[in-house]
C-alpha cells in the first residue's frame, strides 16, 4: 500500500507541475480575452481536469504490475473513468452558473490535452511488468 500511495503522490506533484505551467503560460491571454471571468473559468477548467486526472488514476494505483490482458483493461478503464469525470464535473461546474462557459470549456479541453501526457506516462509506469 505504501507503493501505490508513493505513486498517487508523485502523480499529484506532476499534475500539480503541469496544471501550473499552464496556468503561468495560459493567464496573460486568458486576462486579455475574458478578463477576470476567464481567469475564474480558467482556474474552474484546470482544477475539473485536474481531478479527473487523479481520479481516472484510481484503477491504475489499485492494480498490480504484470499481466498485459489486464493491464490493458486496467488502462482502458482508467481512460474511460477520466473521460467520464471530466465530463461529469464539467457538467456541474457549468450548470451552476458560476463560471463563463466559453472559457470554462476551453480551458477544459486544453489542460485535458496538457494532462494526458503526464496520466498516460504514470499509467505505463505504474502498469509496468516488475519481471522485464
Amino acid at each position: 500500500m505504501a507503493h501505490a500511495a508513493r505513486l498517487y503522490l508523485r502523480l499529484s506533484t506532476l499534475l500539480l507541475l503541469a496544471g501550473s505551467a499552464l496556468v503561468l503560460v495560459g493567464w496573460i491571454p486568458t486576462r486579455r480575452l475574458g478578463g477576470i471571468e476567464g481567469l475564474q473559468a480558467m482556474l474552474a477548467g484546470c482544477g475539473v481536469c485536474l481531478l479527473a486526472s487523479l481520479v481516472g488514476a484510481l484503477p491504475v494505483i489499485r492494480s498490480k504490475p504484470g499481466h498485459s490482458a489486464q493491464n490493458i483493461t486496467t488502462l482502458m478503464g482508467s481512460m474511460l473513468l477520466r473521460l467520464a469525470s471530466a465530463a461529469l464535473l464539467t457538467l456541474i461546474v457549468a450548470s451552476q452558473g458560476r463560471f463563463a462557459i466559453k472559457p470554462l470549456l476551453v480551458w477544459v479541453g486544453i489542460s485535458y490535452l496538457a494532462f494526458l501526457p503526464v496520466d498516460t506516462y504514470f499509467s505505463l509506469r505504474a502498469t509496468r511488468a516488475t519481471d522485464d
